[in-house]
């Protein structure tokens, strides 16, 4: 999961000290690699619950 997270931009952390002239500008340039990591985010959190979900029940 960490590895969506830093698809998406989200690892490393920003520095405090960008600008929100700066962040803006991150977040335009990699519209796309963020969208895609929000993406597989949600469809590896949504699998894990399920098969977190199955293993408690006692399913196979």
């Amino acid at each position: 999961m960490l590895a969506f997270w830093q698809l998406a931009g989200y690892l490393p952390p920003h520095p405090p000290s960008l600008g929100t002239a700066e962040v803006a500008a991150f977040y335009s340039e990699h519209a796309n690699s963020i969208r895609a990591g929000q993406l597989l985010s949600l469809i590896f959190s949504t699998l894990l619950i399920k098969g977190v979900r199955r293993q408690a029940s006692g399913e196979a």
